[in-house]
């Protein structure tokens, strides 16, 4: 029973080692994903969102041979997401009359191909779309982002693309920047995690049912300093593993140090281990399984990471606990874990009944300057600027560190507020 892997898990660690950081040169929003002979890489750069395969021990990069994969030329800040069918979904910002008052999405197939393309909003300025999620799962397709500041609304919209056409858009009481979503396939309700504002000593958990009415909300401490940018959770077993940033309480601005966290299906903190070297400012955190290894892939000062965390082995759970196929390829929104291939018989446009929409917007979008934000050369590395002021990286491979002489809290039990019944 995988209840019985997380109570054995509390007396000892989920997470057995964290490995060396890998460097994969200039960019921003790295972000890897589980492939059958190793790893898909991405990374944002130049207005666009490149790709490239790498060896299962994150080896093979070769920056002259990138794939671009939005051919936009524009784009700020970009996700990608590995769809419960194999197929990929891609959504970007980009400035046209405000910062980020735009967004375009592209859904591909499992091999890259064009499915469609998709105008989400153009000059939206009531809305921003910076920092989107992108959520792909069997019963949702779309991507949430926030309400403006200094509009009369707050929180997010979630945008349907079913269909890869723009559909519904929905209110949600939720704070989606920099924020996650993965689909509960116990009950097929989804679960959103996020940050009561920049300061919080907690990651917050919203659960939502299927028609986006808000079930309940769940406040988890975490161990260390304040909590940011939860931008990526995933199913662990019958439970959660997140990635998020954490700065000292007393620092008020600025990215933090890469962190995890494993937590049993009720959200209870099971394990947590620091990615990234004390003191170090990353940007943009996420995280996949495969097999008993967990890949963490960031960004920090205009350059790009990845860095391997090896899984207790008594802390697997196995495909007989968790009642889903060990495939290691993505089935609820998030990557399930495991390294053994399943033909999905999706591997084409014309395979997925998805209807084919790559009409454009027309002209070339102009684009604005972000100023005031910090975002070193822009979060998508986008325009003259940025080629400007950023260099070009080279592979590199540093020594990871783990933080040291500062005292955890004490464990705290999840605060939960009901608002219908669960």
């Amino acid at each position: 029973m995988i209840l019985a892997f997380l109570g054995a898990a509390l007396a000892g660690d989920v997470f057995a080692s964290v490995g060396a950081e890998v460097g994969f040169g200039t960019g921003t929003w790295s972000r890897i994903h589980v492939d059958d002979t190793g790893w898909w890489y991405f990374k944002a750069l130049g207005g666009d969102f490149w790709r490239e395969r790498l060896d299962d021990d994150l080896s093979g990069y070769d920056d002259s041979s990138r794939v671009n994969v939005t051919n936009f030329g524009v784009l700020q800040d970009i996700q990608v997401e590995r769809c419960a069918d194999t197929s990929w979904l891609v959504a970007g910002s980009y400035s046209l009359d405000a910062p980020d008052d735009s967004a375009r999405a592209w859904h591909f197939d499992a091999d890259f191909n064009l499915i469609a393309e998709v105008n989400v909003e153009e000059r939206a300025s009531a809305r921003s779309h910076n920092d989107m999620v992108v959520f792909c799962s069997l019963t949702t397709i779309g991507t949430a982002f926030s309400i403006a500041p200094g509009t009369s609304a707050h929180g997010s919209v979630f945008l349907d693309l079913e269909y890869n056409v723009v559909g519904s858009m929905v209110d949600l009481d939720w704070a989606s920047m920099g924020a996650s979503m993965a689909l509960r396939t116990s009950d097929e309700r989804i679960v959103a995690v996020d940050v009561d504002g920049p300061d919080d000593e907690n990651i917050r958990f919203t659960v939502f049912d299927p028609d986006w009415s808000t079930v309940e909300k769940v406040d988890v401490p975490v161990p260390d300093g304040v909590a940011f940018w939860p931008q990526r959770l995933l199913h662990f077993g019958d439970g959660w593993i997140l990635t998020y940033l954490a700065r000292p309480a007393d620092i008020h601005e600025g990215d933090g140090e890469v962190w995890l966290m494993a937590m049993d299906a009720d959200f209870n903190l099971v394990d947590s281990v620091q990615v990234t070297a004390e003191g170090t400012l990353n940007g943009r955190p996420w995280v996949v399984w495969k097999g008993d290894k967990l890949a963490v892939s960031y960004d920090r000062e205009v350059s790009t990471y990845v860095t391997l965390v090896q899984i207790n082995p008594d802390a697997l759970p196995s495909p007989e606990d968790t009642g889903a196929v060990d495939t290691g390829i993505a089935d609820s929104g998030g990557d399930s874990g495991g390294d053994t291939a399943v033909d999905t018989g999706v591997d084409s446009a014309g395979d997925s009944g998805i209807g084919v929409d790559t009409s454009d917007s027309g002209g070339s979008p102009e684009v604005i300057a972000k100023d005031g934000e910090g975002r070193d050369c822009g979060c998508g590395m986008g325009g003259a600027g940025a080629a400007a002021v950023c260099s070009a990286g080279a592979l590199g491979i540093l020594a990871g560190r783990r933080r040291g002489g500062h005292a955890r809290r004490t464990p705290q039990a999840p605060q939960r507020t009901h608002l219908q019944s669960p």
